[in-house]
């Protein structure tokens, strides 16, 4: 769990990942050169299975969640954000999948903003492992707070980079190295709306996701469709050429044709919704 300047909501967000970890585990917080007490505000959780690692300067997302990484020698390693909250049965339901049906489990989220008192909700829609690398291809359908993986696997691909999207661009090497990702239609997680989101800036939201390293979506659809893409993710979904989305959505068509017909159903659909936002341009234009 990273935590930079979190005093307001480190506590529950530590209490509750703590009453859904099993006994026998560890709640690994890095304060990331918080200068708001937020690890006094962590010391009043009386848990003995809490452990602080602090950093003076701040290491980004990445940094932060790479320094735990170092140090833990558990055998599963999940994923907690310091202002969210993690509900009862996480843990819990991903232990029975990870090892045995996936290497890498997710599950859906809800979101709670407490000023003005609201409640997302969200759409009971898994997906297999099968279906993952696919869905990976059009943008990135998990939540990184709700990972629970093996340690290992991480670890053989190298960890958090220093992108923007500092998740999405971890799970296409870990599919792309033949890991199995699949997320669960259950919720694990509320995520807490609020002003001082990093994601929600509109600086964050116009940056290319992979900061201009293409190589790893190159390499993801190699391994998934078996070409190179003449379309690449852009956060702006209307910025892609329509020629561009229909050249992705008839190639993914193709390759995915073995997949179980739920896992086609739901592909179609947001293959439908990608094309449908594109922009519609002649290739003079484009």
């Amino acid at each position: 769990m990273p935590m930079r300047n979190a005093a307001a909501t480190i506590r529950s967000a530590a209490r509750t990942t703590l009453r859904s970890m099993p006994r026998d585990s560890e709640l690994v917080v890095v304060d990331d050169g918080s200068t708001d007490g937020s690890a006094d505000v962590l010391a009043t959780v009386a848990d003995r299975r809490v452990r602080l690692l602090s950093s003076t300067e701040s290491l980004g997302v990445a940094g932060a969640i790479n320094k735990a990484l170092e140090v833990v020698d558990c055998e599963l390693l999940g994923r907690m954000d310091a202002d969210d909250i993690c509900l009862p049965w996480r843990f819990s339901r991903q232990m029975q999948r990870v090892g045995r049906h996936c290497d890498i489990s997710f599950g859906q989220v809800l979101t709670f903003r407490r000023t003005p008192p609201r409640l997302g909700m969200f759409t009971p829609v898994p997906i297999s492992a099968a279906a993952m690398p696919f869905h990976l291809v059009l943008f990135n359908p998990v939540a990184h707070p709700t990972m629970l993986a093996t340690t290992q696997v991480i670890r053989d691909v190298g960890g958090w980079r220093k992108v923007p999207a500092e998740d999405y661009e971890l799970w296409m090497r870990l599919v792309t190295a033949g890991h199995r990702m699949e997320r669960l239609g259950l919720p694990l997680v509320a995520l807490r709306a609020h002003g001082s989101q990093v994601t929600g800036t509109a600086d964050w939201k116009k940056r290319p996701p992979l900061d201009g390293d293409l190589e790893p979506y190159r390499a993801l659809c190699r391994a998934v469709l078996g070409q190179e893409p003449t379309w690449f993710p852009n956060p702006r979904r209307n910025a892609q050429p329509r020629r561009n989305l229909l050249a992705m959505a008839d190639s993914v068509r193709r390759s995915s044709t073995g997949l179980p017909a739920y896992d086609r159903r739901l592909l179609e659909g947001k293959l439908r919704a990608a094309v449908a936002l594109a922009v519609d341009t002649s290739d003079s234009t484009a």
